[in-house]
This record gives C-alpha cells, structure tokens and sequence, in this order.
C-alpha cells in the first residue's frame, strides 16, 4: 500500500484550499498484511501533520513534512519514521491516546526539523523495540526521549545523531549499542532489575550531561565516551565503569 498527499508534481489549480495532511479516522486500520506500508505528506504546498491510527505490515514507511502522531497500535517488522522532511520549524513525532508501537526488526525515527522533538514516552504505554533503535534529530535544542519494553532482547541503539537532549528507557532488558551515538546535551539511560548498560565503543560522543541508572541489584553501567564527560546523576547499584578517550572525566 502506497499513499502520497501534496504531491509536488500536482496541478496547482487543482489543489483544494487549504494545508495537506494525512488523517485517519478513529478505529480505521490500514493493513498491507505481508507486504509494506509506505505513507507520504510531500512538501507539494503548505501542509500540516500524519496523523495515523492502527498500521499492519512487514514494514511501515513514514514521510512527513510535518509532525507524525501515532494514536493507536503500528505492529510491523520494521518502522522507518521521518518527519519534517521540508526542514523549518519545529515539529514532533509522538505518541498519544492508544498509541502503541511493535516494531520486531529496526525502527528508526529521524525528525529534520529544527529544534524538534521525538517523544515515545507516553503515560501508561511503554513501546516494544525488539531489533535495534535509530534516532536522528537536528537542531542544537531538539527532544528526544524514549521508553522501550523489547523483553529480554532490551535495547540496542543503532547510529544516532542528537543535537540536543536524548532519554532512553528499558524497562525490562538492558541497553547496548552497535552503532555511533552523539548527543549534544544532556543523555540520560535507566534499565530496571540489575540490567546493564553499555556504551563502550570510541564513537560515543556525550557533549552533554551524563546520567546512568541501572536499578536493582547486580546492574552495571559501561561508558566510553570521546566527548568528555560531566556526570549529572549515576546510580550503578552493581559495577560502574566510565573513561574518556578525549577529555577528563569530571
């Protein structure tokens, strides 16, 4: 299933008044089944968001030039999410409502705004990340912050790129890395039950503040960091270990 809105190769007179969006209706379902999803708000005119309610398929593809907002539950293999594909301003991919995201291969969220945010974190829904987790957000003040119950698979982030903030959360598995990270604020990682966190490879590169928290007996937290590296709050109930290739840990 392919959907394009504000194509730029429309008619202009032909366009409708108005901004262009892609809206679902509650309780609507768009289900590929085993094959792939691909939604597209193009930068053909004015627009504003996505806006996407229950999504099936083996992979889901989401191009917007505006915000993203999940209300309901995308269960897929893989989810590749972009938003503010036209640059400008600030705009957000969230989850609200129902939202719900199981995702059993690589997801990835890239918001090219600036100064945007990417919030997967809502009250009561904690998202499913089984493979690994790419973000990408420009700016130097931009949000991200994520929740993850992958089961024991836990976290592994992917290449990740941050001009700002970024907050990571596992709730039952621990977090790891097998691509380059770079925040260029504050970094924030919390595991539960004395599961472990480890960013040990030479491309880390936390600017920011650095907090680590691994709950519960037996947690250990690993961090090689090539930024420098200040850190704002640390509780390792089990091993801690932190090195800077470049700066002074202070």
């Amino acid at each position: 299933i392919t959907l394009l809105a504000n194509d730029p190769a429309a008619i202009a007179a032909d366009r409708q008044a108005g901004s262009a969006v892609i809206t679902m209706a509650s309780g609507t379902t768009l289900d590929a089944g085993t094959g792939a999803l691909a939604l597209t708000l193009s930068t053909g005119g004015s627009h504003g968001d996505m806006t996407l309610d229950s999504l099936k398929a083996n992979s889901v593809t989401l191009n917007s030039s505006g915000g993203i907002t999940f209300n309901n539950q995308v269960t897929t293999g893989s989810l590749t999410a972009t938003a503010g594909i036209s640059g400008g301003s600030a705009v957000t991919v969230q989850q609200v409502n129902s939202g719900f995201l199981e995702v059993t291969g690589q997801a990835s969220f890239t918001n090219q705004s600036t100064n945007g945010t990417i919030h997967l974190a809502d009250a009561g829904t904690i998202d499913e990340f089984k493979g690994g987790l790419a973000v990408v957000a420009d700016g130097t003040s931009a949000t991200v912050k994520i929740s993850n119950d992958g089961s024991s698979a836990g976290t592994v982030r992917g290449t990740s790129d941050v001009g700002g903030s970024f907050t990571i959360e596992d709730d039952s598995g621990s977090i790891s890395q097998n691509g380059k990270l770079t925040v260029s604020g504050k970094a924030s990682f919390s595991t539960r039950s004395g599961k472990t966190i480890t960013l040990d490879t030479a491309t880390t590169a936390l600017s920011g503040g650095v907090e680590l928290d691994t709950s519960g007996t037996g947690g250990k937290a690993t961090l090689k960091n090539s930024g420098g590296t200040t850190p704002e709050a640390l509780d390792g109930r089990g091993a801690l270990s932190a090195a800077s290739t470049r700066r002074s840990v202070a």
